[in-house]
């Protein structure tokens, strides 16, 4: 299994158990599913109850998480109860957005990262930010990793169509967005 972490504070924001697909080698796409969480010290071992015990209880109380944002313990960035979200304006998100692409790169020159793998990563970032968030910046969530360091990468949230293989048909699906180089990459 491969985990990535923030380079400039550690956090865990992904793995490869999930979709990841590569664009402009700047940027991850993660598609997501919407899950229920379940408590651990009741995981259903597949045995089946005894005639004396009581059928097992379904929950169906328990609310649907992303499950990127459960699994690597994510913080949303705003009021989760109203959704009021952080950055108010594209300026805000996109002053925030520099100033930790100028740190990550700052990282790979001092790393002694090759120069046309930074011009690749500047160029990535700038087109993708262009032609998939700029115009589309209000439909966007934001997280943090789990310390919420002012250091760390925003990861962004959003939702897309895609073919669900089970039924055919075109079901909407959470998605977040990682920077690429702002991630090193560890084995386990």
């Amino acid at each position: 299994m491969i985990i990535f972490k923030d380079i400039l504070n550690g956090d865990e924001l992904l793995s490869d158990s999930y979709e990841i697909r590569e664009v402009n080698d700047a940027v991850y796409e993660v598609d997501c599913e919407m899950v229920k969480p379940t408590d651990l010290n009741s995981i259903n071992i597949g045995a089946n109850p005894s005639a004396e015990d009581a059928e097992d209880e379904i929950n169906d109380n328990v609310k649907e998480v992303i499950n990127l944002v459960h699994g690597c313990n994510l913080v949303y960035l705003g009021h989760e109860e109203t959704r009021t979200r952080a950055f108010g304006s594209r300026k805000d998100y996109f002053s925030e957005l520099k100033a930790y692409l100028a740190k990550v790169q700052e990282i790979l020159e001092k790393d002694g990262a090759d120069p046309a793998k930074i011009e690749t990563f500047k160029t990535g970032v700038g087109n993708y930010w262009k032609s998939n968030i700029k115009d589309k910046f209000q439909d966007f969530e934001f997280y943090k990793g789990p310390n919420e360091s002012v250091l760390g990468m925003i990861v962004l949230l959003n939702y897309r169509e895609k073919l669900d293989k089970k039924t055919g048909n075109m079901v909407e699906i959470p998605y977040m967005i990682l920077w690429k180089h702002g991630l090193r990459e560890e084995a386990f």
